[in-house]
């Protein structure tokens, strides 16, 4: 009889430890759908909201001419410029209007454009390796051609006559 109750023994402790096991997984596939179901409810008003993107995009000097667009814009932006952060408040009213144009944004900063920067800028050209900004400048580019240039207070003034 003593080796009945220690096989008995043995099968409760296997039976425990499968039932141990078993409560484990349950507890386990409980949390990843309690996670899931979550995950699910705050990303679902993510998806339902429309997409507010900033509507410009950084590029180098040697594409300035080169847009997919017809008619645009391009700020070339000098770095040291105190009043690029009232230009692009004033470019991100303008954006907001239901008909506008793209507008592009260049560094002067960005090691790539770095040959385009000089002392004296020279904006009329024939070929865009020979264009050079002094300072920040405001660009109307038609069909492949600089249409317009503003530089200084008249960035600041056609801006905000823009986004009136």
């Amino acid at each position: 009889m003593r080796k009945n109750a220690r096989e008995r023994k043995v099968i409760t402790n296997d039976e425990m430890s499968v039932g141990g096991f078993v409560k484990i997984i349950a507890w386990l596939l409980i949390i990843l759908i309690g996670f899931t179901l979550i995950t699910m409810y705050v990303t679902r008003d993510k998806k339902e909201k429309p997409n507010n993107d900033i509507q410009y995009t950084n590029i180098i000097v040697g594409s300035i001419l080169n847009r997919s667009e017809e008619d645009y814009f391009v700020l070339v932006e000098k770095e040291d410029d105190a009043n690029i952060q009232n230009y692009q408040t004033m470019i991100d009213k303008y954006n907001n209007k239901d008909e506008h144009l793209r507008f592009y944004i260049v560094l002067l900063s960005d090691p790539f454009n770095a040959s385009y920067v000089a002392d004296e800028a020279n904006l009329s050209v024939e070929k865009i390796t020979d264009i050079r900004f002094s300072e920040t400048t405001l660009l109307h580019i038609k069909n492949g051609k600089i249409t317009s240039t503003r530089m200084g207070d008249a960035i600041g003034d056609y801006l905000n006559k823009l986004s009136a």
